[in-house]
C-alpha cells in the first residue's frame, strides 16, 4: 500500500500547491455562473417544457436560436432564447 508523503517533504508541498490551484480554478469558474429558465412547447409531444441554460450575453442577432435537448421527447430543438419560439414555429 502506498503511503502519503510526509508533511515536510517536497512531494507533499508540490501536491498541496497543485491541489490549491485546482480548487481555486474550480471555485472561480462556478462561483458566479447564472442560469436562465427557458420555456417552450415541444412540437412532438405538445407539452410545455422548461429547461435551464447558461445565462450568457444576448446574441447579436435577435433571430438566433439555441440547440436544446427536450426533456419531453429527448430530441434536439432549436429555440430562440429571447422569444421561446422554436425554429419550426417560424412560419406559423
Amino acid at each position: 500500500m502506498a503511503s502519503f508523503p510526509d508533511r515536510g517533504s517536497t512531494a507533499f508541498n508540490e501536491f498541496r500547491s497543485t491541489l490549491r490551484q485546482v480548487n481555486a480554478r474550480g471555485a472561480r469558474s462556478h462561483q458566479f455562473r447564472r442560469m436562465a429558465k427557458l420555456i417552450f412547447r415541444c412540437a412532438r409531444t405538445g407539452l410545455n417544457v422548461q429547461v435551464w441554460l447558461p445565462d450568457e450575453a444576448p446574441a447579436v442577432h435577435a433571430d438566433s436560436y439555441e440547440a436544446v435537448t427536450c426533456p419531453a421527447c429527448a430530441r434536439m430543438h432549436l429555440v430562440n432564447k429571447t422569444t421561446g419560439k422554436m425554429l419550426s414555429d417560424k412560419g406559423k
